[in-house]
């Protein structure tokens, strides 16, 4: 499949993650096309579409916390990749 026939069907997979996790999402992902939902526990579930597939993440309170501050802190993944080299 390509990117475009994936990506039509993101609305879908976000009506089910909705339907299943009994809310919308909180925000759009940050990072590329997508979407977030932040849960109870203070984790995340990101639905995130790259160039050819859906990709779901389950992240852990830790990793959201670190997400939300680069967030907040207005960082991009240019600047991630930066600090890592």
């Amino acid at each position: 499949m390509g990117k475009a026939t994936v990506a039509s069907l993101l609305p879908e997979m976000v009506d089910t993650f909705t339907h299943c996790l009994g809310f919308a999402p909180t925000r759009p992902y940050w990072r590329s096309p997508g979407w977030t939902w932040d849960l109870l526990n203070g984790g995340q579930v990101n639905l995130v579409l790259t160039d050819a597939t859906i990709m779901c993440e389950v992240w852990s309170k830790r990793r959201s916390d670190i997400e939300r501050k680069e967030i907040r802190l207005g960082m991009t993944p240019e600047d991630e990749s930066t600090l890592i080299g």
